[in-house]
């Protein structure tokens, strides 16, 4: 499956296939950001620094909630996209 995912995806143009790679790339950065977030706010925990600690949890919290979001949303575009192209695919064959 996966394998005719990327098939269809790497033989398309346009902006669809421009939309997933943004989305992509927006889920690389927000989810580097979350890695980040999670290590100074270990880090500040163990200097002693509570309530900086517990500000970058809570911004970790919210990133990791957009993260999950895009993730959930770019998955959803992608598989209707393959759908989509598989649709039309059936369709040149039949005619």
């Amino acid at each position: 499956m996966l394998f005719m995912i990327n098939t269809i995806f790497e033989k398309s143009s346009g902006k669809c296939r421009v939309e997933i790679e943004r989305r992509e790339i927006q889920s690389r950065f927000i989810s580097s950001t979350c890695v980040l977030l999670c290590f100074f706010s270990i880090a500040a925990l163990a200097e002693g620094h509570f309530v900086p600690s517990a500000i970058l949890f809570l911004v970790l919290c919210f990133s990791a909630w957009i993260f999950f979001e895009k993730r959930n949303k770019s998955a959803l575009v992608a598989y209707e996209y393959v759908i989509t192209l598989d649709a039309l695919m059936r369709d040149q064959h039949v005619n």
